[in-house]
């Protein structure tokens, strides 16, 4: 039986685990969480108390115990370890050590994309944008963190002090960025996988954020797939995309990319070398059989993916469905009661449902991913979208100590679901 490394146990890798299992493989996950907290360490075969930024002892405790392969799902912070220990134990890693490096710091992202044919979103110095009234809204971030942590929208100059000091304290190597806010561009969220040298279009999707009255701007509410613009993007954007893969120089492997459509052209702003952290390959397997799990789980043990996993070119093409990935944002406050999610895991459209919060958690008014309590994959015929979402709010009740709703509903109600020319809400 051979034995696959999990770096992460978070309920995103459940589905990691569950593949890994049907395909008589030995799982271990590894993380710093006790077990309560890390969802996949309990289904695991074995599981390691061990951060993932420890190479070395996971590197002695992979040879210990004849580990054949380590894979990295979808976290940012484990691509970098992921590299280092694949690196250390000679095992198949889908990246080198300098293409993981560009796609996880922002800056050198920006300089290579720019380099290689991509058009990047304009960026400013501190002192231009202090001095250039006319640039703003202008996007303050750091160069390497996740989850949008550490990210403000400023609308004055006045503003820009206090968004530059809170990027700072998120950036994980002493950087930040300073961009154009792309307000009224179409926010996409793109993703790749490649085999055997060759770019597969796995996702594209048109991404919405939350509103700024709610402090929300710069999280996702929902995901649609596939982008009204999907086809614009085939002709306009994908082949320079693909070289810039090509350029980059991955054979193997998955590719993250989010960008804007802004002006009939595509301007890339956020990479990774992982797989996005959503669960729109369950309805991409349903649409058309394309299994990018099995994929990826193939190459950590072999470094090939040689199976039949279904049509690759093919793996982004829906027919008459939409793919929902749909956040639920809550309000500051603390949860006294959650009402409603039995009933919606009965419901057959819902393919996932990622569960972040319990009642008795505070959730703090942050911002970021830590106001999102659940994430949820949801697959159904165009028609039915506007319905399910009417219906949606009214079964699921997230209440606090005064018996209020939490949830920040008008998001998912209000947002525009697109058909080719046609728009509903």
């Amino acid at each position: 039986m051979k034995k696959l490394l999990i770096l992460a146990g978070a309920s995103t890798h459940l589905k990691v685990v569950r593949q890994a299992k049907e395909m008589g493989i030995y799982t271990i996950v590894a993380d710093y969480l006790d077990v309560v907290d890390s969802p996949a360490k309990q289904i695991a075969d074995e599981y390691w108390d061990v951060d993932i930024n420890d190479v070395e002892t996971l590197a002695k405790a992979c040879r210990t115990n004849h580990v054949d392969g380590v894979l990295n799902y979808c976290i940012d912070p484990a691509q970098l370890p992921y590299q280092r220990l694949c690196e250390e134990l000679a095992l198949p890693c889908y990246g080198t050590r300098e293409q993981f490096s560009i796609m996880t710091d922002k800056v050198k992202f920006r300089e290579f994309a720019s380099q290689h044919g991509l058009k990047v979103i304009p960026s400013y110095t501190l002192e231009e944008a202090m001095h250039g009234k006319d640039i703003f809204p202008v996007l303050v971030k750091p160069a390497e963190s996740r989850g949008s942590r550490g990210q403000s929208v400023c609308y004055h100059v006045e503003e820009l002090t206090a968004a530059v000091t809170l990027a700072l304290a998120e950036s994980q190597n002493g950087k930040y960025l300073i961009e154009k806010y792309m307000d009224d561009g179409q926010d996409m969220s793109l993703a790749y996988l490649v085999i055997d040298g060759e770019p597969y279009l796995m996702k594209c999707g048109d991404r919405y954020v939350g509103l700024q009255e709610d402090g929300m701007d710069r999280q996702q509410a929902v995901t649609v797939l596939p982008s009204h613009l999907l086809e614009k993007y085939r002709k306009n954007g994908e082949s320079s995309v693909k070289q810039f893969i090509r350029d980059l120089g991955i054979h193997w492997g998955p590719i993250f990319l989010q960008a804007f459509w802004w002006r009939e052209a595509l301007y890339v702003y956020d990479p990774g070398l992982r797989f996005p952290g959503s669960d729109y390959d369950l309805a991409m397997e349903k649409e058309n059989g394309f299994n990018a799990m099995q994929a990826i789980i193939d190459f950590a043990l072999t470094g090939k993916m040689t199976g039949q996993y279904g049509q690759a070119d093919r793996a982004c093409d829906y027919s008459q469905y939409k793919c929902l990935i749909l956040s639920v944002i809550s309000r500051p406050g603390k949860i006294a009661s959650i009402n409603g999610l039995d009933k919606l895991r009965h419901d057959y459209r819902i393919l996932s449902i990622d569960e972040r919060c319990k009642c008795g958690d505070v959730i703090p008014a942050s911002g970021d991913i830590n106001q999102r309590i659940y994430e949820m994959l949801i697959y159904l015929p165009a028609e039915e979208v506007d319905e399910f979402l009417q219906n949606f709010y009214q079964i699921l009740q997230v209440r606090d100590q005064n018996n209020e709703s939490m949830i920040i509903d008008r998001i998912g109600k209000e947002i525009i679901i697109r058909r080719g020319d046609d728009t509903g809400v």
